[in-house]
């Protein structure tokens, strides 16, 4: 049997710690992100009635990592997984409200950080069905897991304290729809810059329109954002 290693220790009790929904688990590759996941769906679910269950959202190419992972070290689980690749969010809105969904589990949960997309779009249904399922996501919790999770600007860390930091689902639901509020936090959080594009000579003697727009980059009031993402990242 695998003995968690201190990190895995350290960030069990980081996240049964403390009353938000979420947590971040930001560790780097090769970390046993996937194993110490699947020991939190464990010590979750061994309070819940025996049909309850918990979800898995990861990229398609990940699906045979965890199954093997799970049949592996935790067979015990593999009946109470359920796997779902981004590209089928959507699909599962309806299996999950004929199930007892107790956990969500967000793997490479960067794949949600771009507040602009269909994806996000399509995530925030997902939290919001959880309200639905059997077991009404009684005493659920939410991991996301990522060793990436602001591969750009701090913008991208709305989506995650966004449901992390929430206190229920509905909660979570309402920042994630709350675009105003997304769009101080860029203000508040990142660095913009004017570029100019275009205006280029093309061998045809023709020139290329030409404009200017903001850039979103890096990352600004480091205190005030590590005070929002320190309680629910670990």
């Amino acid at each position: 049997m695998i003995k968690p290693r201190e990190h895995q220790v350290d960030f069990a009790n980081f996240h049964r710690g403390h009353s938000f929904l979420g947590s971040l688990m930001y560790h780097k590759m090769g970390s046993g992100k996937t194993l110490g996941a699947l020991w939190e769906a464990r010590h979750l679910l061994a309070s819940c009635p025996p049909s309850s269950r918990f979800i898995v959202v990861c990229p398609k190419s990940a699906l045979p990592t965890w199954r093997a992972e799970c049949h592996k070290n935790c067979a015990d689980l593999m009946s109470r997984m359920i796997l779902v690749p981004y590209s089928q969010i959507d699909k599962a809105i309806e299996r999950i409200k004929t199930a007892d969904v107790r956990m969500l589990i967000e793997d490479e949960s960067h794949y949600t950080k771009s507040m602009e997309t269909d994806r996000i779009k399509d995530y925030t249904k997902l939290i919001a069905a959880l309200n639905y399922s059997k077991g009404g996501f009684k005493n659920g919790r939410i991991l996301k897991l990522t060793g990436t999770p602001m591969p750009n600007h701090a913008g991208e860390l709305y989506s995650s304290w966004s449901v992390c930091a929430a206190l229920s689902l509905d909660q979570a639901v309402f920042n994630l729809e709350n675009t105003e509020n997304y769009e101080k936090w860029k203000r508040t959080f990142t660095t913009q810059e004017t570029v100019a594009w275009g205006g280029k000579k093309l061998p045809n003697g023709r020139t290329t329109k030409s404009g200017v727009a903001n850039k979103i980059k890096g990352i600004n009031s480091v205190d005030q954002l590590l005070a929002l993402m320190s309680p629910i990242t670990h």
